[in-house]
């Protein structure tokens, strides 16, 4: 395997991603959270890779430690009160936890998948209505053929 083992990762994570919440789309944008319009932000979900180390080499084959992210997103429309944003960051933490278990449990085709953190929640005003967006980190650890 090449580095396709990513592209492999990260189309199986969507794939199960948009199975387990089925009521919600894909980001337009995943990597920059700002550019995505206002009207796309409601029910949203990425799926992005980060940063990998290695763990260690046979011959022919090197392990690794890669970091993915999970992000979802939705809006809320009281900016009056803390109530439905609270309401709001703990719905999308609970879905993050459910897709977290289906993925540790799938293990996308590797040889584990763990939770690591969950950030902060980020928030995104808008005239009419806002959003925020809760990104879960995530530890998949694979193996590929150096040949």
């Amino acid at each position: 395997m090449s580095i396709a083992v990513v592209t492999t990762i990260l189309s199986n994570a969507k794939t199960l991603i948009a199975a387990n919440l089925s009521a919600w789309s894909q980001l337009l944008y995943e990597h920059d959270l700002e550019k995505n319009p206002n009207g796309r932000k409601t029910k949203r979900f990425g799926f992005i890779a980060g940063s990998a180390t290695t763990i260690g080499s046979t011959i022919g084959s090197t392990a690794f430690n890669h970091n993915f992210q999970l992000i979802l997103m939705d809006t809320y429309m009281s900016k009056d009160s803390d109530s439905q944003i609270n309401t709001k960051v703990s719905a999308i933490m609970d879905y993050g936890h459910d897709v977290i278990k289906v993925l540790g449990s799938d293990r996308l085709g590797q040889l584990l998948v763990e939770p690591i953190d969950i950030e902060a929640p980020e928030y995104f005003d808008d005239e009419s209505r806002s959003a925020v967006a809760v990104k879960f980190n995530v530890l998949v650890k694979y193996r590929y053929r150096n040949t």
